[in-house]
């Protein structure tokens, strides 16, 4: 089974990985979970939330994870069940942070003493610190790409930078919604009264925890504006080089105009064609050709359009 167990005196943390029958199986075998929260730990949710049970909460939190290959973020979700003696956790396995933090505590007695030396409550605390630290890491990834971004912006044009930046303002708007409601759910669980739930100093411990969610939301908040407005200043900067390159294009067009309009009428074969029979008519044209870009020429540098 994808499951491990980790035990002490008074406590017990089972951390499972994309549940499948065994699993499933083995905790309605051990735990007496709503019909409900099984049905949600067996689907994708969209939003955090938070059930007060008889005798067990159950949370469910999303957290941001970064996709090196596809340079995308995107929700991982961990469900908690948290009762008396006992903490469930229920994720994909995307997140080193809890892997790691699931096997330190389950080879190492400090660490298993220092986690789950108290009750399940602190146990919760604990490791909701260890995911919403994590956030700070890819917050950072994300101003280190802002930065390499805003020193290229005004010489590459390219689309890929467009892409770039697409790509940042799609993961800040993930990484908000993502974020958007754990404050509430931090509120809620700062508010128990259960005994299992709260522990010494409880709510300064929350209180930390909802400081990180809210410095979290506050670097996202700048972040965000950056974004857009290095996406206004990508999107100028194209429409002028743009509108330069038509420029060009419709100078040269002009300043082409009456030579082309003057050899097209040399090349019709009509009764008094001038030049008709002379020898040099051919340079004579390219001559008044040139003398008439020459004078569009003139023409446009006068006026300064270029």
């Amino acid at each position: 089974m994808n499951l491990k167990a980790i035990h002490t005196k008074n406590l017990r943390w089972v951390d499972c990985i994309n549940p499948g029958d065994a699993e499933l199986k083995f905790l309605k075998e051990n735990f007496s979970f709503h019909p409900l929260d099984f049905q949600d730990i067996t689907s994708t949710s969209q939003h955090p939330k938070i059930e007060v049970r008889d005798n067990y909460y159950f949370v469910v939190l999303l957290f941001p994870v970064f996709n090196k290959t596809t340079r995308e973020i995107r929700p991982s979700e961990v469900d908690f069940f948290v009762g008396k003696d006992y903490i469930v956790t229920i994720h994909d396995g995307s997140m080193y942070t809890l892997l790691s933090l699931v096997q330190n505590v389950s080879e190492h007695d400090s660490m298993r003493v220092q986690y789950m030396g108290k009750n399940a409550g602190f146990l919760l605390f604990q490791i909701l610190e260890a995911l919403f630290r994590r956030s700070f890491p890819i917050l950072d990834h994300i101003t280190k790409d802002m930065s390499e971004i805003e020193e290229s912006i005004f010489s590459d044009l390219s689309l890929r930078m467009l892409e770039r930046i697409s790509m940042m303002k799609r993961n800040i708007i993930d990484f908000r919604r993502i974020m958007k409601t754990h404050h509430l759910i931090l509120k809620k669980l700062m508010g128990t009264k259960e005994p299992y739930m709260s522990f010494h100093d409880s709510k300064v411990y929350y209180s930390r925890l909802l400081e990180h969610s809210e410095n979290i939301w506050d670097i996202l908040a700048i972040q965000k504006e950056t974004v857009d407005a290095l996406h206004d200043a990508n999107q100028s900067l194209a429409t002028n080089h743009l509108n330069e390159i038509t420029k060009v294009i419709t100078i040269q067009s002009a300043i082409f105009l009456p030579a082309t309009l003057l050899i097209f009428i040399f090349q019709l074969d009509l009764p008094g064609h001038p030049f008709g029979t002379n020898p040099h008519a051919f340079w004579i044209v390219v001559l008044l050709a040139a003398l008439s870009s020459a004078a569009m020429v003139a023409y446009f540098r006068h006026k300064k359009w270029f």
